[in-house]
C-alpha cells in the first residue's frame, strides 16, 4: 500500500471514529489527507467513501489482531494469568480507541464487520478469560462461573473504553486505574471463604 493511500485510511479513519460514517464526507478525508477537496485524485486509492470505510476499518482490525498476539505470557498460575489479561484487554481497547469508536457509531450500519471486529476486541478475550477463570476457581476450590466473570470483567473494560472514546474524550485514556481495581476483584473472587 503506497504513502497515500495510507493516508488516506489513517485520516479516514480518525474522522470516521469522531463523526461516524454518515457525518464524514468524501472532501473532508480528502482535504485531511492532503488532496485537494473535489479534484478527483482520491480514486486513484478508492472507489468512493465506503470503499475507504471497509480498508480503514480492515487495516484497524489486523493491527488489533497483531497487538493481542503474545500480549499474555503464558507463565504462572491460572488467576496470575487472568490478572494479566484483565491488564491486556483494558490496554488493547485503550490502544485501538478507533475501533471501539467506529463500532459504536456504525457497528450495525455495517454488520458484515461487525463480527471481524467483535471476534478481535470482544470474543477472543472472553475465551481466554474464561478458560483462565475456570481453572482459578478449580485450584482455589471456589464456585464461580468463567464465562460470567470474564463477560463482566470485559464488559467493565468495554465500558470504560467507550465512555472515554464516545462519550466524554476529555476524560483520561489511561486504564491504569481501572486494571488496577479488576485485578483486585479478580483476587478477591478467587480468596478462600471461612465458611
Amino acid at each position: 500500500m503506497s504513502d497515500r493511500a495510507d493516508t488516506i485510511l489513517s485520516e479516514g479513519i480518525r474522522l470516521f471514529a469522531e463523526r461516524g460514517f454518515s457525518g464524514t464526507a468524501l472532501a473532508d478525508i480528502e482535504r485531511a489527507a492532503g488532496f485537494a477537496p473535489g479534484r478527483g485524485a482520491i480514486y486513484r486509492y478508492f472507489p468512493d467513501k465506503e470503499a475507504i470505510f471497509r480498508a480503514a476499518v480492515r487495516r484497524e482490525i489486523g493491527l488489533a489482531r497483531d497487538a493481542r498476539v503474545d500480549r499474555v505470557a503464558a507463565a504462572g498460575t491460572p488467576q496470575d494469568l487472568l490478572e494479566r489479561q484483565v491488564a491486556a484487554s483494558a490496554l488493547h481497547l485503550s490502544e485501538h480507541r478507533l475501533l471501539v469508536a467506529v463500532l459504536a457509531h456504525d457497528g450495525q450500519q455495517f454488520p458484515d464487520l461487525l463480527p471481524e471486529i467483535l471476534d478481535v476486541m470482544v470474543d477472543t478475550a472472553i475465551a481466554l478469560d474464561a478458560a483462565h477463570a475456570d481453572a482459578a476457581a478449580r485450584d482455589a476450590g471456589v464456585d464461580v462461573d468463567g464465562q460470567v466473570l470474564a463477560s463482566v470483567l470485559l464488559d467493565t473494560i468495554a465500558g470504560h473504553a467507550l465512555l472515554a472514546t464516545i462519550v466524554d474524550p476529555r476524560r483520561d485514556p489511561d486504564p491504569g486505574r481501572l486494571i488496577d481495581v479488576l485485578q483486585r476483584l479478580v483476587r478477591a473472587t478467587f480468596e478462600p471463604t471461612d465458611a
